[in-house]
């Protein structure tokens, strides 16, 4: 049937200024040709037009299924990334307790050994004040014997400085009483 219609076509669509015959059937031919071309093309251009539609519903449903998965990615990755920054402000507050706890050690450290420096300076003083004390009074009694030896001498005469003497060595022999009963 349809290489019947082809036929026809060919036949009716002699222009009319190719001795096609008048502009009356020309016309009628120019209907008949519409009405052929729709009849003859009605279905493959629907068929084509319901091809496409269902192809552009098939990438339409394909991109909905696209979106989908990038909303449910974007949302992993968006939970990745909340996670990620409580674990980087538990990580931040962690490092600060840390530095605070290792600030008061380091003080605490600083103060005891503060405190044993003093002890110890203060262990140097003393010590050091009690070498310059025996020293002053070795050097006074030193001076005294010094000053007490010179008055002695100035002060006894010889006639003592011998009756001194004798007394002494009087007080060392060894049949006196008195070292006897010492």
């Amino acid at each position: 049937m349809r290489l019947i219609l082809l036929t026809l076509l060919t036949i009716l669509s002699n222009p009319a200024w190719a001795g096609g015959g008048t502009y009356i059937s020309q016309s009628i031919n120019t209907v008949l040709l519409i009405v052929l071309l729709v009849f003859l093309g009605k279905t493959p251009i629907l068929n084509s037009f319901s091809k496409r539609s269902r192809d552009i519903e098939i990438d339409i449903d394909e991109a909905q299924k696209a979106l989908s998965e990038a909303k449910s990615f974007d949302s992993s990755i968006q939970a990745k990334l909340d996670s990620l920054e409580q674990q980087i402000q538990s990580i931040k507050t962690e490092a600060q307790q840390e530095a605070l706890i290792i600030k008061q050690d380091l003080t605490k450290q600083a103060e005891a050994e503060m405190i044993r420096i003093k002890k110890s300076a203060d262990a140097n003083i003393e010590g050091a004040l009690q070498i310059a004390k025996s020293e002053i009074r070795k050097e006074a009694v030193a001076t005294a014997v010094d000053l007490a030896e010179k008055q002695l001498k100035t002060q006894i005469q010889k006639s003592d400085q011998k009756r001194l003497s004798q007394e002494f060595i009087t007080g060392l022999s060894p049949n006196n009483e008195h070292s006897a009963s010492l």
